[in-house]
């Protein structure tokens, strides 16, 4: 930020003495030079929201230190899903400090690490950040994509009964580290027992 002012502070000398060599109002063409390239720097590095309308559009960004992946959200429940599943995940590598659970943003750090996952939610699109992180298991975010799910074979009556139960109990771990409201909780119990 500092060196964007220091570039329009020069440039708005140089305009300034040439206004003022030219006879012209040297207070206005400062100001004019100050603000030039300050907001062609501003263009430069803003960066563009893609639309995520089409189901499968996402939107990968991979740096250094940084991951980055934006999607559209299969339905409601996608934004509670893709908490609990990257809790769980992140809970495997020791980093399950919530950080911040709020109704647009949720963020997991470690008290021995410098690096945190974040995920937001705007307008049905989540974006999830890993920074100085692994990058989270693709797998867990293409299953909260609103890509088209094919239909999966039926299980047996103990197979389903023997995976409602490991959820319920996933949830209730879930409920006591305080990643699921008492609300949200028995939202999702009652459609497990469904």
């Amino acid at each position: 930020m500092l060196i964007y002012l220091i570039v329009g502070v020069i440039a708005g000398i140089i305009g300034a003495n040439m206004a003022k060599s030219r006879k012209q109002n040297p207070a206005i063409w400062f100001i004019v030079c100050f603000i030039f390239p300050i907001a062609v720097f501003g263009l430069l590095f803003i960066e563009k929201k893609e639309d995520l309308n089409d189901e499968k559009a996402t939107k990968v960004i991979e740096q250094e230190n940084k991951f980055s992946i934006s999607f559209q959200m299969k339905n409601e429940e996608s934004w509670l899903n893709l908490k609990i599943k990257l809790f769980e995940f992140y809970k495997q590598q020791n980093i399950e400090n919530i950080i911040s659970d709020k109704e647009n943003s949720w963020m997991l750090g470690s008290n021995e690490s410098p690096g945190y996952i974040e995920a937001k939610i705007d307008n049905n699109v989540i974006t999830v950040v890993s920074f100085k992180l692994s990058k989270p298991d693709i797998s867990i975010i293409e299953s909260e994509t609103k890509q088209k799910e094919s239909p999966q074979p039926k299980e047996s009556k103990q197979s389903t009964e023997v995976d409602t139960t490991a959820k319920l109990i996933d949830l209730a771990n879930m409920l006591d580290k305080g990643l699921l409201s008492k609300e949200e909780f028995e939202k999702m119990k009652k459609e497990l027992i469904r």
